[in-house]
């Protein structure tokens, strides 16, 4: 378990406890809006962002959840290599790198 300061505790950070998105957090944040960020954290805890979004209605969480899902098996597939996500798009585009 990644270790927080205090203040990145709940409400800032939450853990899926849902089998499918165990290993997934998510970042919440108020300023203006709702903004929050699904991410995930490697073996050498380094933090992943995967899905950044804005919650505008419930169901943002859920397509962010889904979305993070994908572009981690993604990620998971590569390890050797450096991916990186345009997430302009609706779908990932990677580029891979060798190191």
């Amino acid at each position: 378990m990644v270790l927080y300061p205090s203040y990145r505790t709940q409400p800032h950070v939450k853990h899926f406890t849902i089998e499918r998105y165990s290993g997934l957090y998510e970042y919440r944040e108020r300023i203006r809006v709702l903004f929050r960020v699904i991410y995930m954290v490697d073996s050498k805890q380094n933090i992943i962002l995967l899905a950044p979004f804005i919650k505008r209605r419930d169901k943002d969480t859920q397509y962010a959840l889904e979305l993070a899902i994908q572009r981690a098996v993604i990620i998971r597939q590569y390890p050797e290599c450096r991916v990186e996500l345009d997430l302009g798009g609706e779908t990932p585009v990677l580029i891979h790198r060798d190191i």
